[in-house]
């Protein structure tokens, strides 16, 4: 797992700046953002390079072995949606 730091207001990529201070992790050819609070992990976007080819489960099981929790802000994929459910994941209201 790669994992880079970023001060906010520092250049993230050609299209992003850091709103808050925030890590990118990414493996499988999958890359999100995630902002630590304690040993939960907030996940406001995930992207993946490749979909369909089982990557994200693979980089699901590598940021479970390091957080207690994983909580996504926001899903727009209904496949994705499922397949958290199915691992457990419950949506926050």
């Amino acid at each position: 797992m790669q994992k880079t730091f970023y001060k906010k207001g520092e250049k993230v990529d050609a299209m992003s700046v850091a709103g808050e201070d925030m890590w990118v992790y990414s493996c499988y050819g999958v890359k999100a953002d995630v902002f630590k609070e304690g040993n939960k992990a907030v996940i406001p976007v995930v992207i993946s390079k490749n979909q369909g080819e089982g990557n994200f489960k693979k980089w699901l099981d590598e940021m479970e072995k390091e957080f207690e929790k994983i909580e996504f802000s926001t899903i727009v994929n209904v496949d994705l949606a499922t397949y958290l459910a199915k691992r457990g994941y419950k949506p926050k209201f």
